[in-house]
C-alpha cells in the first residue's frame, strides 16, 4: 500500500514537471487540477495514516502523548500555507 502511494506522489510530480516542456502533458486543462488533487488527497492521505500507525509502534509505552502531541504542532505548522 505504501509503494503505491509513494507511487501516486510520484505520477502527478511527474505529470506536472514534464508539462514545463511540453503543451501535451501537464496541468494545461481544469481536469488536469481535479485529477492533481484527487490523486494527491488520496495518496497524501494514507500515507499520513500510515505514518501515524507505524510512528504508534515507535513510540515508548507512557509516552504517547509526548509524541504525538508534538506530531499534531509539527503537521499542522508545516501543512499551514504564508498568508493564511
Amino acid at each position: 500500500m505504501l509503494q503505491a502511494t509513494n507511487f501516486g506522489c510520484l505520477l502527478v510530480a511527474l505529470w506536472g514537471m514534464v508539462g514545463i516542456w511540453t503543451t501535451k502533458v501537464g496541468y494545461h486543462n481544469l481536469w488536469e487540477f481535479w485529477f492533481f488533487n484527487a490523486q494527491f488527497g488520496f495518496t497524501m492521505g494514507a500515507q499520513f495514516s500510515y505514518g501515524q500507525a507505524f510512528m504508534a509502534e515507535l513510540v515508548p509505552r507512557g509516552r504517547e502523548y509526548m509524541f504525538f502531541s508534538l506530531l499534531g504542532i509539527v503537521s499542522k505548522g508545516s501543512g499551514k500555507s504564508i498568508g493564511s
